[in-house]
């Protein structure tokens, strides 16, 4: 087969995303060649509109199309509890749980001490405007197992832990660093029932 330099750049564009190979890369890249014009019109404009109109909320950090997302928006929430997360799309995991009625907090990085970048990047200082604002009285970690991410936790318990605030992380059930995504609702559910408070 001659060399196809568009298809070959195409699965090069495809492989970018997580989990996708290059066998999975190829077959999509063939499966999007056979697609329609206007079936390639429409793929396309549904990536424009949702990259125009999808941003993180500002409070939160979680995809939203409004001013503020759905869950920081809600007078039905306890503002009081808040999960923390890092990446956006882990809401659905617990969500889909339904016992929780908190609220979230994206920590979009590791913190590494010597690095003010990171500091910035993490959501930290968010997070600890709206233990103020929102008189959030626990926060729960629901990451940790690498030792970036443990230096992560022990320097947000220590801020939070300043401000009275309990800090806990799930655990009943879920092997130390496991990813959520590949968690049943009933086991997440037991976690986070079953979560324990980080000493002082």
């Amino acid at each position: 087969m001659n060399e196809l330099k568009s298809f070959e750049k195409l699965k090069d564009c495809l492989e970018r995303f997580p989990s996708i190979g290059a066998k999975s890369a190829e077959r999509i890249a063939y499966n999007l060649l056979e697609m329609s014009d206007e079936e390639v019109e429409e793929f396309l404009a549904s990536i424009k509109e949702a990259k125009n109109k999808i941003h993180h909320c500002p409070n939160c950090g979680l995809l939203t199309e409004d001013s503020l997302c759905n869950v920081c928006s809600s007078s039905l929430r306890n503002h009081s509890l808040c999960i923390l997360i890092r990446d956006s799309k882990e809401i659905d995991f617990f969500e889909k749980v339904e016992t929780f009625n908190g609220v979230y907090h994206v920590i979009n990085c590791n913190i590494n001490p010597t690095k003010q970048e990171t500091w910035e990047k993490s959501g930290l200082n968010k997070l600890l405007e709206r233990v103020e604002k929102e008189n959030i009285k626990e926060v729960i970690f629901t990451f940790g197992g690498t030792i970036e991410e443990e230096i992560t936790i022990s320097i947000i318990k220590n801020f939070l832990q300043k401000k009275n605030v309990k800090v806990s992380r799930i655990a009943s059930g879920i092997p130390h660093g496991q990813s959520l995504e590949y968690l049943d609702s009933v086991t997440l559910k037991n976690a986070l029932e079953g979560r324990t408070e980080i000493n002082k």
